[in-house]
Formats: C-alpha cells, sequence, structure tokens
C-alpha cells in the first residue's frame, strides 16, 4: 500500500536546486525558540508602520508651521501687553513731568514774591527808621562801639534810664571818604520800632 500512497519518487529539492542552501518552514533562534515565517511578516510589518511616510513628510511643515504660528501669536500677545504698560508709563511720566514743571513755576513765583517783599520791607525801614546824626566825634586808635554810643545819646535824649528796649537793625558811621577839615563822618542807624525813631526825632 505504500507503494501506491506514498509519495511519488522523482528527484529530490536538493537534486533540483544544488546550489541553493537546504532551507526549513522555521528556524531557530539563538535561544533555541522557533522563528516561523509569520512571526518574521508581522514583525516587518510592526517596523513598516514605524517608518515615516510620504504623508508624515507632507504633514511636517504643517505642523511646524502651525507651532510657529502659535509662537508667534503668544509674542504679539506680550507685545501689546508690554507696549499697552509702557504707554501708561510715558503717560504717567509726562503727566508728572507737567505737573513738576507747574510746581517749578509756582515756587519761583513765590520766591520772587518773597523776595520783592523783603526788599520792600528794607526799603521802608530804611526809609522811615534810619536816623542820620552828625558831630559825634570818633574814637582815635580805639574800636568805636557805635551801638553803645548811640543808645547813650538816645537815653539822653528820652530821659529815659532803661536802654533795654533799643534795638538796632544796623549802625554804622557812613563811608565816604575823609574830610581834609577832620570832620566825622555821619553815624546812620536804623531802628527796629518806628514809633521810638518818631519819638528820638
Amino acid at each position: 500500500m505504500d507503494e501506491f500512497l506514498g509519495t511519488p519518487a522523482g528527484p529530490s529539492h536538493e537534486a533540483l536546486m544544488p546550489n541553493m542552501a537546504p532551507t526549513s518552514p522555521a528556524s531557530t533562534c539563538s535561544g533555541g525558540e522557533y522563528v516561523t515565517l509569520a512571526d518574521i511578516g508581522a514583525e516587518l510589518r510592526r517596523k513598516t508602520t514605524l517608518m515615516v511616510t510620504k504623508d508624515d513628510l507632507h504633514q511636517a511643515p504643517n505642523n511646524q508651521h502651525a507651532a510657529l504660528k502659535l509662537e508667534v501669536a503668544g509674542l504679539k500677545a506680550d507685545f501689546v501687553v508690554h507696549e499697552t504698560r509702557i504707554a501708561s508709563v510715558e503717560q504717567l511720566t509726562d503727566a508728572m513731568e507737567k505737573q513738576a514743571k507747574v510746581s517749578d513755576t509756582a515756587i519761583q513765583r513765590q520766591g520772587d514774591l518773597l523776595l520783592a517783599m523783603r526788599r520792600q520791607l528794607e526799603d521802608n525801614r530804611g526809609r522811615h527808621n534810619n536816623i542820620r546824626i552828625r558831630g559825634i566825634p570818633e574814637a582815635e586808635g580805639t574800636w568805636e562801639n557805635v551801638t553803645e554810643t548811640l543808645t547813650q545819646l538816645f537815653c539822653i535824649i528820652l530821659r529815659e534810664d532803661a536802654p533795654d528796649h533799643f534795638r538796632f537793625e544796623r549802625a554804622h558811621r557812613a563811608l565816604r571818604p575823609l574830610s581834609v577839615d577832620s570832620v566825622p563822618q555821619d553815624i546812620i542807624c536804623c531802628l527796629h520800632s518806628f514809633p521810638l525813631k518818631e519819638q528820638i526825632m
């Protein structure tokens, strides 16, 4: 029966392809496990899915463009925020500069007014309270206390013994060249109290 049901005799696979290496339906790996052609095909398909495709190459620039566009939009938003803040700071600075100019002008005006009032006050005191006294001999070779001399003189004129209320703004000899006939220089004094000056005069 084996003769009729068995595989007909014929040239073997090795005989037909003497130059080919012998093949087997499966091979073994180093661990002794069998790796079939189906496993190899599945691995190839898996690696193929990981490879970059044409669609991926076409889509890559679009993805990069979208990411770049998003970053640019964020930078624009930050720029707008900073620009708004800078504009606010500039407006505040301008307002402060204007206020400073107004304050400087007001301070200058107040200073000029105070100076004018002081000059007017000194002028009024000079014109109303000045007393010019002539004929008082000058001290020779010694320092002259004009204020003490005037105080004694005014006490004699007013017939008072208490010179404490005599307050002088200034008291000095007139600044002029010495005369040939040795006439003593006038004494000019300014009293702080105008009524007292009127009493003396």
